[in-house]
């Protein structure tokens, strides 16, 4: 079985479940989660209302998400990869993009801001659970692929973990 075919067997398993609009409009709510704004939205909060070290924490959240907001578009443009239902006529797709597949910005996002939070709070493994469940409505939604899925969950890691050590230092989180 070759790499493609895994992927669209796992796609078709995600996006052909049950489809009702109350499912549908969970599965775009949560995938919400996943949105840049969402991310800047927590930040703003932290630093409203998290203290001394909850306005350190919003720094670094600022700061890695639009430094991977930057990676995930060039590599985007880079890829090129199209987006399922740009090549599959039969997914069940709700909702379009205007960019492309690989990676899955929505998990970046997401792995990066639990990432973070998890590192800063504790519970990473609780909070790295958040990313896979956003993944899983992108494939619900028939917005990419599994492999975009992963690959963004890997790329979110290595920028959240190289990010996360970078801005610590400099906004002097030594505590965390």
């Amino acid at each position: 079985m070759s790499l493609y075919s895994l992927d669209l067997m796992i796609l078709y398993f995600f996006n052909h479940l049950i489809h009702t609009p109350l499912l549908d409009s969970i599965m775009i709510c949560i995938s919400y989660g996943g949105l840049l704004y969402f991310g800047l939205f927590v930040a703003l909060l932290l630093y409203l209302f998290g203290g001394l070290k909850g306005k350190r924490v919003s720094k670094i959240l600022v700061c890695s998400l639009l430094v991977s907001f930057f990676v995930i578009e060039i590599i985007k443009l880079g890829v090129m990869r199209p987006r399922p239902y740009d090549v599959l006529s039969s997914l069940v797709v709700i909702g379009h993009e205007w960019d492309y597949s690989f990676p899955s910005g929505h998990t970046v996002n997401m792995t990066v801001l639990s990432y973070i939070l998890g590192k800063s709070y504790g519970h990473l493994d609780l909070f790295l659970i958040c990313p896979l469940i956003i993944g899983i409505t992108r494939l619900y939604l028939g917005m990419h692929y599994p492999s975009d899925v992963l690959g963004a969950y890997i790329i979110g890691l290595l920028l959240a973990f190289i990010c996360f050590n970078i801005f610590s230092r400099r906004f002097k989180i030594n505590n965390i």
